[in-house]
Order: structure tokens, then C-alpha cells, then sequence
């Protein structure tokens, strides 16, 4: 089972997946609020998509604590967010990210300075995406994160 969190509207459903957003856009499974939880059992999704939602949620760390939770022990948080300038053209932006900005929920060295929650997460990808010679840094990030 997939999890599509933030799907906006749905032109084509997939059989595997459920889609989540705030609004009842056409063909959502799912109407929620991040802020306040996932609605589906521990461990019941191998792979979660959030592209261009984190931006928008109050509590990050609750949000990514529910991720955490529905995916399956290796499952796949796969994550998009909006980089530099463009993180703030949308005014129901609420925060900014970078390429460390998931540093805090994955696994460490215990002698690392950031403490963090310490193994949630492995990183797999983190990478810039739709760069051009002018913006190097890309205009989106994108994340892999296993579930340890």
C-alpha cells in the first residue's frame, strides 16, 4: 500500500494507494489535516509520498512522528519540497527547507552534536531538482528516507 499525502486532485487512481489532502478534491480517499494525525493503523503503508506539503504543516515533528509510525519497518518516505525563492512564493508557506533540514530524524553517530531522535530514518536521496545555470540549488529538494 501506498500513501499519496497532500495529493491535491486525483486524475487517475492507482489501486495500491490512498490519496490525503486537506481538500476534497476529485477522487481524494481521504480528507485530513496533517496537524492533526494519520488515520490508519501502525505499520500499514510501505511507501508514503508528501510532495510540496511539508511546507505548509504547524508541527513538523509530529507530522514526520505519524510517517514514521504508518510506514512499514523499510518502507519509503518519499518527500518534495520547494527550495530557495521558491519556498516563499506561496504565502501558506510556513517554513523553508535545505538539504539538512531532515538531518534531525535520521540515524546518527551518537557522538554527533545534533541530537535529533536518532534512527528513524535512513537517507537514501537528497538532492536538488529542476536547476538551471542560474539557480544551482534547483528549485525543489527532493528526499529518500527508509524507515529503520
Amino acid at each position: 500500500m501506498i500513501l499519496d499525502v497532500g495529493c491535491g486532485p486525483v486524475e487517475k487512481k492507482e489501486n495500491d494507494t490512498i490519496y490525503l489532502d486537506l481538500i476534497q478534491f476529485p477522487n481524494v480517499d481521504v480528507v485530513r489535516d496533517l496537524d492533526k494525525g494519520l488515520p490508519f493503523d501502525d505499520e500499514k503503508f510501505e511507501e508514503i509520498k508528501a510532495f510540496h506539503v511539508l511546507e505548509h504543516v504547524k508541527d513538523f515533528i509530529f507530522v514526520m512522528s505519524e510517517f514514521w509510525r504508518c510506514l512499514k519497518k523499510g518502507g519509503k518516505l518519499k518527500i518534495v519540497v520547494p527550495s530557495g525563492q521558491n519556498a516563499w512564493i506561496d504565502s501558506t508557506h510556513i517554513r523553508q527547507f535545505n538539504e539538512h533540514s531532515l538531518d534531525f530524524f535520521l540515524i546518527k553517530d551518537f557522538n554527533s552534536v545534533n541530537a535529533g531522535v536518532n534512527g528513524w530514518f535512513k537517507l537514501s536521496e537528497a538532492l536538488y531538482i529542476g536547476a538551471n545555470e542560474k539557480e544551482k540549488k534547483g528549485r525543489a529538494l527532493k528526499f529518500l528516507l527508509e524507515k529503520m
